[in-house]
């Protein structure tokens, strides 16, 4: 029985798609079993993930009738795509320090490729979602051409910035988070102490009121006389 034949029908399934919009499902698809299947560290060290790993060089490596091996319906460039176009989701869930080790195990296991312009692979125009964030996060240290190809080192040192941005959010929501607290806080010590004061003023008003008010004169019935 193979363990694996989930995971592979997956990437089948990207295959048959990768030229139409629903790419990007499947492809997702594909690397949430990866990751899913990986998140367990001792697996990625076990003899299973090792031969799932072969399987996946195997079909990577499948030549075609480019001057690469290296196409957009391969299974590293499924992985890559979906990373970058989901790294916000895929970075709470996971963390970036996984989905670098894993970019780093894949390269070292030669699971690996520079996909571009060599494998008819045009990142600008069919993947733009993709070429918009590497440009975002990698624009000032690439050029447009360098970027127009996506590869595992690619898509680490992606993880690495985007990471720092992510980081820095976080960290700038917690701020603003507490700050707003605080502005809540003392909002609602300022109106307390504006409701005692009033209550106070009202009190002395009426006192006040008190005091001033001239008393009423009291009338007396006039004695009657009776004559005897």
């Amino acid at each position: 029985m193979d363990i694996h034949k989930d995971i592979i029908d997956s990437y089948q399934n990207y295959k048959k798609d990768f030229r139409t919009d629903n790419k990007w499902v499947t492809a997702e698809a594909f690397t949430k079993k990866i990751l899913d299947y990986a998140k367990n560290e001792d697996l990625m060290f076990s003899k299973d993930w090792n031969s799932l790993v072969f399987k996946l060089v195997q079909l990577n490596e499948q030549t075609g009738s480019k001057k690469t091996p290296y196409t957009a319906e391969k299974p590293n460039f499924a992985i890559l795509i979906s990373i970058v176009k989901n790294f916000v989701e895929y970075s709470k869930k996971y963390g970036i320090d996984f989905l670098q080790e894993l970019l780093m195990r894949f390269e070292e296991s030669a699971f690996t490729g520079v996909f571009g312009k060599d494998g008819d692979v045009n990142i600008p125009k069919y993947y733009n979602v993709v070429y918009r964030f590497l440009k975002m996060y990698l624009g000032t240290r690439f050029s447009n051409t360098e970027l127009g190809n996506i590869s595992n080192t690619l898509v680490y040192m992606f993880l690495e910035e985007s990471g720092k941005d992510i980081e820095s959010k976080n960290k700038k929501r917690s701020i603003e988070s507490s700050l707003d607290s605080q502005s809540r806080n003392t909002k609602k010590r300022r109106a307390e102490g504006m409701r005692k004061k009033m209550t106070r003023n009202k009190k002395k008003y009426k006192k006040s009121r008190m005091l001033k008010r001239k008393p009423k004169n009291i009338k007396t019935k006039k004695g009657k006389h009776y004559k005897k």
